[in-house]
C-alpha cells in the first residue's frame, strides 16, 4: 500500500496492491476522526447486490475475498454479444505492432566467411522489444439505481478490452477504484485504488466480478474504507458524491491519473459516451496512452 496525494488538484487517497492487502490493513485500523462517533452504523446493514439478492457487510467481504459465480452467466451473455466487435478489432494496426516481439539492434560481419562466399556471413543482433504497458483504473462511479445489466455490460466490455490488449502483446494492470467528495468546494477528493489484475496475471471474472458488477461494494468496501482512511476530510452524507458528477473534479482526477501513467475509466463513461462499444473503448485507451506518452 502507498499513499496517493496531489495538493495542486486537491486529491488524497491510497493505492493497494491486492484485495487481500486492502482488507488486512483496514481490519487493523481504528475509525478516523470524521467517523469516530458514527462508526459503521450507516453501512453495516444489507444492501442490494443485484435486483434479486442482498448482502450485509460480512457477506460482501466474503464474496469480494473469495469470489463468486453469481454473475458468471450474465458475464458470458454480455461477452457473447461483444464477440463480433472484438473479432473485428484483432486486425487493428496498433495491436499488430505490439505483437512484434523482437527488434534488430545491430549487425556484425564475419569477414573470412564473407570472403569464402558463405550466405550467413552477416549476423544480426536482436533484443526483445520493450513491452508496452497499460495501466487502467476502473472507477465504480454510477448511480445506485443503475441496473445490474448495465454494470455487467460495462465491466464485461472493460475485461474484454484488457484481454484483447494482452493477446496483442501489451501488459495490462487493472485496478478498481472509488473517487468521491463531500460538502464544501475546497474539501479534497478522496480516491481508493485496489489492484485486481497485476501485470502478468490472467483476467479472472470469478475473482473480481462481484466488485465490478454488484452494488453493495459501494458501501461495504468503499464507505468501509472511507470510515477508516486517516486523511478523510469530513463525514460525508451517505457514501459521498462521485467525482464524475462534478466536471472540474473529474477533469482534475483524469489529469492526475494521466500524470501517474494511468487511464481513468468509469462505469458511467463506458455505459454512456462509449456505449460499451469495444472499438470506442479501444480508441479512448489508445488516445489516453498517447497523451500519457506526450506527458500531457
Amino acid at each position: 500500500m502507498w499513499a496517493l496525494a496531489n495538493a495542486d488538484r486537491s486529491i488524497v487517497g491510497e493505492h493497494y496492491t491486492s484485495v487481500g492487502e486492502f482488507f488486512g490493513i483496514q481490519r487493523q485500523r481504528p475509525f478516523n476522526a470524521a467517523y469516530r462517533e458514527l462508526g459503521d452504523s450507516e453501512i453495516c446493514g444489507e444492501f442490494d447486490t443485484d435486483e434479486e439478492h442482498v448482502a450485509d457487510l460480512r457477506q460482501t467481504h466474503e464474496l469480494v475475498l473469495g469470489g463468486t459465480h453469481l454473475f458468471d452467466g450474465r458475464f458470458r451473455e454480455a461477452y457473447a454479444r461483444l464477440l463480433p466487435a472484438l473479432l473485428d478489432l484483432e486486425a487493428r494496426e496498433e495491436l499488430g505492432r505490439a505483437r512484434r516481439a523482437w527488434d534488430v539492434v545491430g549487425t556484425s560481419a564475419s569477414v573470412p566467411r564473407a570472403l569464402a562466399g558463405y550466405p550467413r556471413a552477416i549476423g544480426r543482433r536482436v533484443e526483445p522489444r520493450r513491452e508496452r504497458t497499460v495501466r487502467i483504473s476502473y472507477s465504480l462511479s454510477c448511480a445506485w439505481s443503475t441496473p445490474t445489466a448495465v454494470r455487467v455490460r460495462a465491466g464485461c466490455a472493460l475485461l474484454a478490452i484488457v484481454q484483447l490488449l494482452e493477446r496483442s502483446g501489451y501488459r495490462v494492470c487493472l485496478s478498481w477504484a472509488i473517487a468521491r467528495f463531500g460538502e464544501g468546494a475546497t474539501a479534497p477528493s478522496i480516491c481508493c485504488e485496489i489492484e485486481l489484475k497485476p501485470f502478468g496475471a490472467l483476467v479472472d471474472p470469478y475473482a473480481y466480478g462481484f466488485l465490478i458488477a454488484a452494488r453493495s461494494p459501494l458501501f461495504h468496501v468503499g464507505s468501509w474504507w472511507m470510515n477508516r482512511f486517516p486523511d478523510q476530510p469530513c463525514a460525508f452524507e451517505g457514501e459521498g458524491t462521485s467525482v464524475t458528477y462534478d466536471p472540474e473534479r473529474d477533469a482534475a482526477m483524469r489529469a492526475w491519473m494521466r500524470s501517474r501513467g494511468v487511464v481513468w475509466l468509469a462505469v458511467s463513461q463506458i455505459a454512456g459516451e462509449l456505449a460499451c462499444d469495444p472499438a470506442r473503448m479501444l480508441d479512448f485507451v489508445f488516445a489516453e496512452q498517447r497523451a500519457i506518452e506526450r506527458g500531457e
